[in-house]
């Protein structure tokens, strides 16, 4: 859908969000910051409040994956308080892991261990995270434990080959502590890495980028 022509038939906020996130999803985040807050601005004079939850998940999802720390905080702080006053559970759910996903890629191990560790019937994702957050604090037990039942998860979804490349890039790291004199290890980073760029939005490809540089 061509959704700048969408927006001079009909300027509907959900086009002009619409926008933004086809921008974001590209990569291109000064113009999904500009389509988003104007959708924000729109959809507040109307009181469409499901989609200004959006327009601000959006906007923190495009500091986050600039690492913008402090602008992220500032609009899933927002986003976090729609959702709650719609009720919307699984949204909220959807912020906290970006909250601390982005805490747990900034260094703040402890903060994102607490976070993951607390939750009940977890995603692939989110124990995707968990492991990591064992594994750089060196409980390599902790990390398999968790790997085995991320794999337990999507062993059976034909629709997340990528997600267990991921998990195989953890298990590796925490089975083999010389994984950089391996090449094994190099061609499934490169190739997992690679899937990730074409795939997936920025903040995947940055999020594993230090591993790239290692």
């Amino acid at each position: 859908l061509n959704f700048s022509a969408a927006l001079a038939l009909d300027p509907q906020p959900f086009y002009r969000m619409m926008e933004g996130v086809v921008s974001y999803r590209k990569g291109s985040y000064a113009a999904a910051v500009e389509s988003l807050q104007r959708a924000y601005t729109a959809a507040s004079e109307q009181g469409l409040v499901p989609l200004m939850l959006l327009c601000r998940v959006y906007l923190g999802n495009c500091y986050s994956d600039q690492g913008n720390c402090e602008q992220l905080r500032m609009h899933y702080t927002v986003a976090l308080r729609l959702a709650k006053a719609l009720g919307d559970h699984e949204m909220l759910r959807t912020i906290d892991y970006n909250i601390y996903s982005s805490a747990l890629e900034q260094g703040d191990i402890e903060l994102a261990l607490r976070y993951f560790a607390s939750l009940s019937q977890p995603t692939v994702m989110e124990l995707h995270k968990l492991a990591i957050c064992y594994e750089k604090l060196g409980q390599t037990a902790n990390a398999l434990r968790v790997l085995d039942d991320a794999e337990l998860l999507c062993a059976d979804d034909t629709r997340a080959p990528l997600a267990r490349e991921m998990l195989a890039l953890v298990r590796f790291r925490a089975a083999h502590p010389d994984y950089l004199h391996l090449p094994e290890y190099g061609a499934l980073l490169c190739q997992t890495f690679e899937q990730i760029r074409e795939t997936r939005p920025m903040g995947y490809t940055r999020f594993h980028l230090p591993w790239m540089l290692e």
